[in-house]
């Protein structure tokens, strides 16, 4: 059996070449794309990646806003820009462990 990886048998991807540029042989090396590599260090930082935060300050907000203003279910989905309130709900719920309307309902508002 021939060995994929001798000199004179060097195939594209295997072995850890490209020789997509003639007859000359390139390692093949991993680059980590400038997003993975922001995302990677924003995790690092905030302990978290980009998109659960995000998602947790997404909740915060409507938090806020059960308590101190009249907004429906609806509109608080359309402005932190959910897909639909029926997804804003259910974030809402697997965050806090209750809906917006129960929570709303049974919060204490802050003394102010």
């Amino acid at each position: 059996m021939k060995d994929p990886c001798s000199k004179s048998q060097l195939e594209p991807n295997k072995c850890g070449v490209s020789t997509s540029f003639g007859r000359v042989a390139f390692p093949t090396v991993p680059v980590e794309s400038p997003r993975l590599r922001a995302k990677r260090a924003f995790s690092r930082e905030v302990g978290m990646p980009p998109a659960e935060y995000i998602q947790q300050e997404r909740i915060a907000v409507t938090k806020k806003w059960l308590l101190e203003t009249p907004l429906s279910i609806r509109e608080m989905a359309t402005r932190m820009a959910f897909s639909s309130k029926y997804h804003f709900m259910r974030s809402f719920k697997q965050s806090t462990g209750k809906t917006p309307g129960r929570w709303r309902s049974t919060a204490i508002p802050p003394i102010v």
